[in-house]
């Protein structure tokens, strides 16, 4: 089985409110957090232990939460006369995700400068 980078307990210390008996539905959440973060990360051996286990802690206490009826939408306006109605829609927040600040502390999307030797193996260069 592949890691998990945090348990329940790890999150109910990071979190005190976490609700009373949610500890097994916290534990599938930090397995899948953990999972979309190897899958994001592909160079996560080197980040610190301490930090996987607050991302992932981080991620499943937004998923939780979340209302349990979330359907996506943020806000709805509806008019009378002439006839206006207004929806807009928001990422589901029980999704877990990785925010800018994870994703900048696992190195992902960082830019690096790179050389490529497109003469290489040529015994004359024109």
């Amino acid at each position: 089985m592949a890691d998990v980078y945090a348990t329940a307990d790890d999150l109910r210390e990071l979190w005190p409110d976490m609700p009373v008996g949610s500890d097994e539905h916290a534990g599938v959440l930090l397995a899948a957090a953990s999972a979309v973060m190897r899958a994001e990360a592909r160079d996560i051996a080197g980040v610190d232990s301490e930090l996987l286990k607050l991302i992932a802690c981080e991620m499943v206490k937004t998923a939780m939460r979340a209302p349990a009826e979330s359907d996506g939408l943020a806000s709805l306006n509806l008019s009378a006369g002439p006839f206006s109605q207004q929806a807009s829609f928001r990422a589901d927040p029980t999704d877990l995700f990785l925010t800018k600040k994870h994703r900048r502390w696992l190195g992902i999307g960082r830019q690096r400068a790179f050389s490529i030797d497109l003469l290489r193996g040529r015994d004359e260069v024109p």
